[in-house]
C-alpha cells in the first residue's frame, strides 16, 4: 500500500472525489466543520513555500492499494482548522490510518487533531503514528473527546518508512550501481 502526499495541483485535479470518499467512508464521524474546512483547503496551502519555513502547515495524504484509493487523510494549519481522515472497510485494520498521520506529521512537522472517545479505530492510529493524548474535553458533538498531540522526528533520527527506504534505493541513480 502506497501513501503519497499530495501537492496542490493534485489536490485541485482529485479534490471531488477526495471529498466523495471522505464523506462516504468516514462513518458520520466526521464533523461538518472539519469536511467543510477540507472543501475550503486551497492548492497552495499545501506548498511548502506557503509558510516560509521550508514546511507546509497543512497537508492530504492518500493511500492506494491495487490503483484504488484506500485511504483519504488531511491536516489544515497543523490539524488546528481540521485533522480528519477515512479508510475504505476493506482496508481497515491494518495500520493505514495512522501511516497517513505520520506521513502528513513529517509533512508539516507536528500535527494536533481531536477524536472522540466512542472512536477506538482513530485513537489508535493516532497512537500509532506517534502522537500522545495532551487533554480530555467535550467535543463538538458533546461526546468526550481526546485531544492528541504529536511532533515529527528529524529524518536523521527517525526510523525510515517502507516507503522512503524505497525511494532511497531510487535515488541513487550517480553511485554507480
Amino acid at each position: 500500500m502506497k501513501i503519497q502526499l499530495l501537492t496542490g495541483e493534485e489536490w485541485s485535479r482529485m479534490r471531488p472525489s477526495l471529498l466523495a470518499f471522505i464523506v462516504r467512508f468516514g462513518e458520520k464521524r466526521l464533523t461538518m466543520s472539519a469536511v467543510s474546512a477540507l472543501k475550503m483547503l486551497q492548492p497552495h496551502q499545501l506548498e511548502e513555500r506557503y509558510t516560509g519555513s521550508g514546511i507546509s502547515s497543512s497537508a492530504v495524504a492518500a493511500a492506494v492499494h491495487k490503483g484504488k484509493l484506500a485511504g483519504v487523510a488531511a491536516a489544515i494549519d497543523y490539524g488546528q482548522g481540521a485533522c480528519l481522515m477515512a479508510v475504505h472497510p476493506s482496508n481497515r485494520g491494518h495500520g493505514l490510518g495512522g501511516r497517513m498521520l505520520k506521513a502528513m506529521m513529517n509533512q508539516c512537522g507536528r500535527l494536533q487533531g481531536e477524536v472522540s472517545l466512542d472512536n477506538p479505530a482513530s485513537i489508535s492510529a493516532c497512537f500509532r503514528s506517534g502522537m500522545k493524548a495532551v487533554a480530555l474535553l467535550t467535543g463538538p458533538t458533546g461526546k468526550p473527546t481526546l485531544r492528541f498531540e504529536g511532533t515529527a522526528q528529524p529524518a536523521c533520527c527517525r526510523r525510515l518508512t517502507a516507503e522512503e527506504e524505497e525511494g532511497l534505493l531510487w535515488q541513487s541513480p550517480s553511485s554507480g550501481l
